[in-house]
């Protein structure tokens, strides 16, 4: 009987341990595959948003978010030809305590692809 509580103890205890230190939220990863520099990026969620100032070339960038609530991502950024600042709506959804990763590539064109992955809830 000592040797069951002692395991549903330590069971219990791994569980806890398991909540208090894994992060949750979206990791977000924006990647630049031009040729050059993009500036004043961010990324709005429902809570909060992330800024870039620059990102380089061929350089890559990832940052884990948390939103307050139901959300989905916008992503502002300066054209590198008209030099205004774009946004785009991206296609996603997301939630409190959502687990998953967002990976957004500005290709060499200027054009934009995402994908979404969720490993929990």
């Amino acid at each position: 009987m000592k040797k069951v509580l002692t395991f549903g103890l330590s069971v219990i205890f791994i569980i806890i341990l398991f909540f208090l230190f894994f992060k949750r939220g979206m990791v977000v990863v924006i990647t630049n595959e031009g040729e050059m520099a993009m500036t004043e990026i961010s990324a709005e969620y429902t809570g909060g948003s992330i800024e870039l100032p620059i990102l380089a070339p061929k350089k890559s960038k990832a940052f884990r978010i948390n939103p307050t609530g139901e959300s989905t991502l916008i992503l502002k950024y300066k054209d590198l030809v008209t030099k205004e600042i774009q946004r785009k709506d991206l296609d996603l959804y997301f939630e409190t305590n959502y687990s998953g990763k967002i990976v957004i590539k500005f290709g060499p064109d200027g054009k934009i692809s995402y994908q979404e992955e969720h490993y929990w809830p």
